[in-house]
């Protein structure tokens, strides 16, 4: 890792938001970005075999954007039902999860017209401890990887975890997020508007680690 300005911006829509808000403060504090070197790429998440194998069967999923913001007019004031079910359940099913949140009533940074996903509440923050300053694999992955498989149920339209994006609603394959937060200490994740008001998680999957038990704490993959 080493401290340097971007020159090229993110082309992800999705990103661009917090992409930006980061440049704004960092550049307000004084300093540079903190990116990835291109010459020192360390390992990264990358999403289970299961999710890649489905990710062409995802169907009726289009990326939402947020509306105007009209001086806050376009947020929602708090989560959406639908965001605040899944909230409920990934807590209780993953007890590795210190806090989730994320609404946050403000602008988009890159387009100051339109709201931030953040402020529609369909987007949120999965807050994970870090291991000695590095993404916590072992407690992190099992959350990734069980919001992409049950992506469609979910209506998990975007991810982005330990320095990987996953754009669900394109189908497209994983990337390497080049924003300045790594997010090894969070998932971040959006849900489409039709998951938004549904609050029911109906018939939905007891999240496990893979191994036929309950998610758990753990510590750093090698």
């Amino acid at each position: 890792w080493k401290r340097r300005r971007p020159t090229v911006w993110p082309a992800d829509e999705e990103t661009d938001d917090e992409y930006m808000l980061q440049l704004h403060e960092a550049e307000t504090a004084g300093t540079d970005l903190l990116l990835e070197d291109d010459a020192e790429q360390s390992p990264r998440w990358m999403p289970n075999a299961k999710f890649m194998e489905d990710l062409n069967k995802v169907s009726g999923m289009s990326y939402d954007g947020a509306p105007p913001y009209n001086g806050g007019a376009g947020c929602g004031g708090q989560f959406t039902p639908g965001a605040a079910a899944l909230k409920a359940q990934l807590m209780r099913d993953f007890p590795q999860i210190t806090s989730i949140g994320g609404y946050a009533c403000r602008p988009n940074t890159a387009n100051r017209s339109k709201t931030s996903v953040h402020g529609t509440g369909r987007a949120m923050d999965i807050m994970i401890r870090e291991l000695g300053g590095k993404a916590d694999n072992n407690c992190g992955d099992p959350i990734a990887d069980w919001l992409l498989t049950n992506a469609q149920q979910f209506q998990v339209q975007y991810l982005i975890w330990d320095r990987t994006k996953v754009s669900v609603s394109r189908r497209s394959a994983p990337g390497r997020y080049g924003g300045p937060n790594p997010h090894v200490d969070h998932l971040h994740i959006e849900i489409t508007t039709q998951k938004a008001g549904n609050m029911g998680t109906g018939g939905a999957p007891t999240a496990t680690n893979g191994a036929g038990q309950q998610a758990a704490g753990g510590g750093q993959t090698p």
